[in-house]
């Protein structure tokens, strides 16, 4: 089995996170974009979009209200 990359954990972590909480792609996208129907979450989360910027990746997390902690190996 191939390797994830670091774009396909971010979308699995934010997919289960969303679940989590009982937020919906629309919910989420309404409290980032302040529109139901912008599609940005959706396509991270089915992979159509290969990446993110961090400012986007800091929004996302903060609407999730989650962080990521950096570690070094």
């Amino acid at each position: 089995m191939p390797q994830q990359t670091e774009m396909e954990k971010f979308a699995k972590f934010i997919k289960e996170k969303r679940e989590a909480l009982g937020l919906t792609v629309p919910d989420v996208s309404e409290k980032i974009f302040g529109n139901r129907r912008n599609n940005y979450i959706g396509e991270i989360e089915s992979g159509a979009r290969k990446g993110i910027t961090i400012k986007m990746m800091g929004e996302i997390l903060e609407c999730l209200n989650c962080e990521i902690k950096y570690q070094e190996n």
